[in-house]
């Protein structure tokens, strides 16, 4: 017991989330649900898990709008919202755009933006020329 303890205590504090699952899964096998220290460590447990689901949602929308930005016929703004959407649920969930996979994440929806930016201008001027 005193061991599963331990393990607890260090996967928390790496914030590492498969130790963390492995060290709680034998701590209730235990029989040691209750413990203060697996009440700690099911908390922490959830702030990963919900920080490891933001970044595959951040990650997924970065890959798909990487490959939609490289094409000939630009973003749309329907490209930009999973993106959008994922650093907003990201951000209600607590976390801060000062975390890597978050910076990266708003850095490429304010390229993004940019660029929408741009297409609308030269969408605009070629339009002025055809008047």
């Amino acid at each position: 017991v005193e061991e599963e303890k331990g393990i607890l205590s260090t996967g928390m504090a790496a914030e590492d989330l498969q130790a963390l699952n492995k060290a709680l899964a034998m701590a209730i096998e235990l029989g040691c649900e209750d413990e203060v220290d697996v009440q700690a460590a099911k908390l922490v447990q959830k702030r990963l898990t919900s920080v490891d689901e933001a970044r595959n949602k951040i990650q997924a929308a970065s890959r798909s709008l990487g490959v939609k930005i490289q094409s000939k016929v630009g973003i749309s703004a329907a490209d930009v919202t999973p993106l959008t959407r994922a650093l907003v649920e990201a951000r209600n969930d607590g976390l801060t755009d000062n975390v890597p996979f978050m910076v990266n994440g708003v850095s490429l929806e304010d390229r993004c933006m940019q660029q929408l930016e741009a297409q609308a201008m030269l969408t605009q001027a070629l339009a002025s020329l055809n008047k």
